[in-house]
This record gives structure tokens, C-alpha cells and sequence, in this order.
């Protein structure tokens, strides 16, 4: 985007049956784990003494382990040993880098400085105690949500709901503990409600977040 450049040409993507190629060469190709594993198995199989097109390869977020991940830092330390031209760049903002390092015969460790941002978590009803207005007088979600008809079914699905899972009730028990009001009671509900989606609070949700 910086470069105003179209895809396709000094960068490219290939996922499962989807991809747009780059050019041969001089280029970057972001790749899922499957669809790397899948091209370099060629080159495993023959032990090839070199690997056409791929000079460097970056696997991002390698802390995330599983079976593909796993199996792909098999193949690429079984095609240094072939290829010693090859470059490998592991990256992660949480790798244990001592563990990989000694799995690649103690190679180097690039640290860049940094901080991890502050994460607070907070539930729905956090949301609904600090926004100052949860239900808008003027709102489509607050009059319906205050209409005789809409209440009754209301009522008769935490009823049922209620019957078929005790997990519902206390959780409801719990929020009134909490000092939840009767209007902020019913905010969370309809939002946790899949049969109407108070479109009104969303939006005061995001207004608030934002």
C-alpha cells in the first residue's frame, strides 16, 4: 500500500484453493502453515541441494504451537542441513527464544525493546453500569423492550430458559448482587437474548468504547 503497488507483484498471498502470486522473484509470498509445508515436501523428499525461489522464510507467531507449526521447524531444520544458504526467521512477541535457539543449534537471538499493551477485561454488564444512559428514552430497544407484549414473551423465555439451565438464573442472581438495577438487568439479557438484538445499545456501546 505504501509503494502504491498492485498485488500480484512484489507481493503475493496463497491460502488453501485462493491465491494471487507475486513475481518469481525479488518478491514476498504470505503463506499459511499447510500451503508451506505442502511446497517444501518436494524438496524433503529429494534432498535437494538447493531450494529455487525461496531464499528466506519467516514464520511469524511461532509460539503458537501445534501440529503444522511443529512439524513445519522439522522440515526447515532438515533443509538447513542441505541447503546452509537458506535463511530462517522465527518471530514472536512471547517466544521462550532460548528453547528455539538451542532446537536450531544455537542460532542467534534478535531482541527488539518493548512493552506489552495493558489488557482489561471486562464483561457486559460492566458496560451497562458505566455507560451513563444504557436505554435511550427515545430508543426503539427501550420502548419495545417496556411494551406489555415484549415483556411477556420476555418473561416466558427466561422462564423457559431458566427451567432447561440453572447456569441462566444464577448468573441473573449474581449481576442483582452486583447492584444491578431492574433496567440494567434487562439490558444484558436482550443483549444476550438471540431473539432481538438491542441496536440502540450496541451503538452506545461503541460510541462509549471508541
Amino acid at each position: 500500500a505504501e509503494r502504491v503497488e498492485i498485488l500480484g507483484t512484489t507481493v503475493g498471498y496463497q491460502i488453501r484453493q485462493e491465491s494471487v502470486l507475486p513475481r518469481s522473484c525479488g518478491s514476498l509470498l504470505f503463506c499459511t502453515t499447510g500451503v508451506l509445508i505442502r511446497r517444501l515436501t518436494k524438496f524433503i523428499r529429494t534432498g535437494a541441494q538447493e531450494i529455487p525461489n525461496i531464499s528466506i522464510i519467516f514464520v511469524d507467531e511461532v509460539h503458537e504451537r501445534d501440529v503444522n507449526s511443529d512439524f513445519l521447524l522439522i522440515m526447515l531444520k532438515r533443509l538447513m542441513v542441505h541447503n546452509p544458504s537458506l535463511r530462517i526467521v522465527l518471530m514472536s512477541a512471547t517466544i521462550n527464544a532460548d528453547k528455539f535457539s538451542r532446537f536450531f543449534d544455537s542460532c542467534p537471538i534478535v531482541t527488539i525493546p518493548g512493552r506489552t499493551f495493558d489488557v482489561n477485561e471486562q464483561f457486559l454488564e460492566d458496560y451497562v453500569t458505566i455507560i451513563a444512559r444504557p436505554f435511550p428514552s427515545a430508543s426503539f430497544g427501550n420502548k419495545l423492550m417496556r411494551s406489555d407484549s415484549w415483556r411477556r414473551e420476555k418473561l416466558e423465555r427466561n422462564r423457559t430458559r431458566a427451567r432447561s439451565t440453572q447456569e441462566y438464573s444464577e448468573a441473573m442472581r449474581q449481576l442483582r448482587h452486583k447492584g444491578l438495577d431492574e433496567d440494567e438487568l434487562a439490558a444484558v439479557a436482550s443483549m444476550s437474548d438471540v431473539n432481538f438484538i438491542d441496536y440502540d445499545m450496541l451503538t452506545e456501546l461503541i460510541l462509549h468504547i471508541d
